[in-house]
């Protein structure tokens, strides 16, 4: 540590600016390399949110500065300081922006500004968690896609996922990921909500809704669409390996809610118990009776 650093120490300690006219007699003097400090002064960098760092300016040649030097010196470091908390501000900003776009291609807008506010509150790693998984699938669409060229499947493809994604982010649901013409999506989290049962129906509704009404004649005539609901603890977070990571969720009701969706006909919302118990006085339901599933030994 040279013989300026540790004079700059304590000025960021005391926070007052210092001119040292004589380094070599100073006790917090330590004997530097090669070049041989005389005199110099120091001043502390202060924003509006605190002390940042200091700066100085030395000389290897004996030096009188006066209180002169130190008031204007003092006057640079903060216009220095000033610059300095513009440019750490518009990089925050440039990064919270950054992070903000890659959240609102999986969260609804309001729960991305949710999860800003918290600064760090919310943990993608992998933790039990109560949420509402809803599975949304297009009914024959393989043998759909025979009957039009690529593109035009994948441009009638982005027209629905567009009308899904919006009634899900609608009711402040996560888009979990996208499997050929299959939504996974998510109620509750990485963001707890409040009614999450009852968010995740009323966004089912709205994408069946939607549907009939996209302003696509061969996408209402053609895409019927079945969709699974359950809800119950599973584990959520990021999972995967080093080099990939997912942000999804593992659970026997990701499971439920995948094999109810496989039921679903087209224009059918199929919801297990744990969610029909939660809203039974809120929507209305068409008991299907006990249904035992594929890959589970117990009835649903």
């Amino acid at each position: 540590m040279r013989s300026g650093e540790v004079i700059a120490c304590h000025v960021l300690q005391e926070g007052k600016a210092e001119i040292v006219n004589d380094v070599q007699s100073d006790p917090r003097y330590i004997q530097p390399g090669e070049n041989m400090i005389h005199s110099l002064i120091c001043a502390h960098l202060t924003t509006q949110s605190g002390t940042i760092g200091v700066i100085n300016i030395s000389s290897t040649n004996p030096v009188e500065y006066t209180a002169q030097d130190l008031k204007l010196f003092t006057a640079l470091t903060s216009q220095a300081a000033a610059a300095i908390e513009n440019a750490l501000l518009h990089e925050n900003k440039l990064r919270e922006e950054r992070i903000k776009s890659n959240l609102e291609r999986y969260l609804s807008p309001q729960v991305v500004q949710a999860a800003i506010s918290e600064k760090g509150a919310i943990s993608l790693n992998p933790t039990k968690r109560n949420i509402v998984v809803l599975f949304s699938d297009i009914r024959n669409f393989t043998s759909k896609c025979e009957e039009l060229a690529p593109e035009e499947i994948v441009m009638y493809l982005n027209e629905y996922f567009t009308q899904m994604v919006s009634a899900i982010f609608s009711h402040q649901g996560t888009v979990n990921k996208f499997v050929g013409d299959m939504i996974v999506a998510m109620f509750g989290a990485p963001y707890p909500l409040v009614d999450q049962e009852k968010r995740a129906i009323a966004a089912a509704i709205d994408m069946q809704r939607r549907i009939a009404t996209i302003p696509v004649p061969w996408i209402r005539d053609n895409f019927a669409t079945g969709i699974g609901i359950s809800a119950g603890e599973v584990v959520v977070g990021n999972i995967g390996s080093p080099q990939h990571l997912d942000y999804t969720a593992i659970g026997d009701e990701v499971n439920i809610a995948s094999r109810l969706q496989s039921m679903a006909k087209g224009g059918q919302i199929l919801c297990s118990q744990s969610v029909y118990h939660v809203t039974k006085d809120i929507f209305e339901f068409n008991k299907l009776g006990t249904v035992t599933v594929k890959g589970r030994k117990k009835s649903v």
